[in-house]
């Protein structure tokens, strides 16, 4: 099951990242910079990160436009 919770999942993030020692790629309230979708939340053209996937993997990227946050 996949939750959707964009407030949650962005500080979810945040703490994996303090947690494993990693630098905060994704944007703080999950706003892409460069298409304006929220990266914690489903389009019906693409799927957001989960609440799940954001405490347990770094995120460097959109899921939406594919833009990376790393470059």
């Amino acid at each position: 099951m996949r939750t959707m919770d964009w407030f949650l999942a962005a500080q979810h993030q945040r703490k994996y990242n303090e947690e494993n020692g990693y630098p905060q790629f994704a944007p703080a309230y999950g706003t892409c910079w460069y298409c304006g979708k929220n990266i914690y939340e489903d389009y019906e053209e693409s799927k957001g990160i989960s609440l799940e996937s954001a405490g347990s993997e770094g995120i460097t990227g959109c899921p939406h436009c594919h833009a990376s946050y790393v470059d």
